[in-house]
C-alpha cells in the first residue's frame, strides 16, 4: 500500500495537539509509558493520567502552558515537543490521520498574514485573552522573536 503524501511539517508547530483536553490512553500506553520511563505502572497512571468524563477512559494530565494555557505533561515547555516521543500514546501516533493538519493550515495561513514566521496563534480564545487583548500569542523563546 502506497503511503498518502503529507502536507504539514510539525517541526513549525508549538504542539497545539497536546493542548487537547483529551489525549485518550490505553492500558498498553501507560504500560509503553512506564517502560519508557524506568517506572511503575500505577505511578505512571496516577502521575501522568487521570478519569476521563467517561469513568471507563483515561486521558493524560495538563499542566500550565504559556502557549496554549494548559497542555499534555509529556510536552517539554522548552523544545515544544514530546518528552517521551518514542513511547508516546496511540492517540499521538496517529495523529491527524489524514494527510493534512488544519491547525497547522491555519497557523502558517496566519504567519503569511502578519509576516511573522514564529508566531503562536490559538485556534480559541481563552476569557482572559480576550479581555487582555492578548491575541495572537508570540513566542518568546526564540532569538528571532524577542523584539517582534
Amino acid at each position: 500500500m502506497k503511503p498518502h503524501p503529507v502536507f504539514y511539517n510539525c517541526d513549525n508547530c508549538p504542539s497545539y495537539c497536546c493542548s487537547y483536553t483529551e489525549i485518550e490512553v490505553t492500558f498498553e500506553d501507560i504500560e509503553r509509558l512506564a517502560l519508557h520511563l524506568d517506572a511503575d505502572i500505577d505511578v505512571v497512571s496516577r502521575r501522568f493520567t487521570m478519569e476521563s468524563k467517561d469513568p471507563y477512559t483515561r486521558v493524560m494530565r495538563h499542566f500550565r502552558d504559556p502557549v496554549f494555557g494548559t497542555a499534555c505533561r509529556l510536552l517539554d515547555l522548552e523544545t515544544r515537543r514530546c518528552k517521551a516521543y518514542e513511547a508516546r500514546p496511540t492517540a499521538c501516533r496517529v495523529y491527524p490521520g489524514t494527510s493534512t493538519c488544519h491547525y497547522y493550515q491555519f497557523l502558517m495561513a496566519e504567519r503569511r498574514l502578519q509576516g511573522k514566521p514564529k508566531v503562536a496563534v490559538r485556534a480559541y480564545n481563552l476569557v482572559q485573552d480576550s479581555e487582555m487583548g492578548r491575541h495572537p500569542i508570540e513566542r518568546r523563546d526564540t532569538a528571532e522573536n524577542s523584539g517582534a
